[in-house]
């Protein structure tokens, strides 16, 4: 265990410094980097942000609350115009959003966060795959839909403490597929942790599989891991961490 937390340990300090002289992937803005805040927010608007009213607001404050996202973190509404909107001005709403942990802002429609906005009504494993790969890229968690019409299900992905925990990390450094596979990230974690994630493309179900080797941890004996989506509890056999998985869905993985 002391050597898999030596390889951790410098296995993040070359994450971190890949991010720094290749920027990772094509599609890590330059934004996601640890300047930009973790966010934990809702659209609101629907097709029409610009036309926002105080019902709609105050609908999907209630729905954050009753349906527990706000105990879970989710404390910003955010309305997508590039124009003026009445409804956030208005004092006596904000005062109420105020008084229960909430908060509304006008932001720009090029925002960094709602740049990359989730469909929320989507099915389960396609929510997986989105959450994970807003993790591993330290995008901020930010949620289009009715909260209120969610399956349960849904919500309690969105809801995750071990996820949220995860997409909050201060470091905010963001991950790099593992050699060229897209379908395969890892990114430092606090001061030692890793994750990696990896995703099932295609129509068929079928296992994934990630080389120790290729995580710099072949000098670990055995090497323990933990799907967060999943709770299941994994370890390397013949120098490989694998996990089966449906089509289109993806398992988190802790190292450790």
């Amino acid at each position: 265990m002391i050597a898999l937390r030596r390889a951790l340990s410098c296995l993040v300090a070359m994450v971190l410094g890949a991010v720094v002289l290749a920027g990772c992937a094509d599609e890590i803005p330059e934004t996601a980097t640890a300047e930009v805040p973790p966010v934990l927010g809702v659209e609101v608007g629907g097709v029409d942000p610009c036309a926002t009213t105080t019902e709609q607001i105050r609908a999907q404050a209630d729905a954050l609350v009753g349906r527990g996202l706000r105990e879970a973190g989710y404390t910003a509404l955010l309305v997508p115009c590039d124009e003026p909107v009445p409804a956030v001005d208005d004092v006596a709403l904000r005062d109420e959003l105020a008084g229960d942990g909430l908060t509304v802002e006008r932001v720009s429609v090029d925002d960094e966060r709602v740049a990359h906005t989730i469909p929320a009504g989507v099915a389960p494993e396609v929510l997986r795959t989105a959450i994970t790969r807003r993790v591993m890229l330290a995008w901020p968690l930010v949620f289009s839909g009715d909260v209120a019409r969610l399956p349960d299900e849904n919500i309690a992905l969105i809801g995750n403490r071990e996820v949220l925990d995860l997409a909050l990390d201060d470091k905010r450094r963001p991950g790099a597929p593992v050699g060229d596979d897209q379908d395969v990230y890892s990114r430092a974690i606090g001061e030692v942790g890793l994750l990696v994630s990896l995703t099932r493309r295609g129509d068929q179900p079928g296992e994934m599989s990630v080389s120790i080797a290729d995580l710099n941890l072949a000098g670990a004996d055995s090497v323990p891991a933990t799907d967060i989506w999943t709770g299941r509890r994994l370890h390397s056999v013949d120098g490989s961490l694998s996990v089966p998985l449906a089509p289109g869905d993806t398992a988190l993985l802790t190292i450790g």
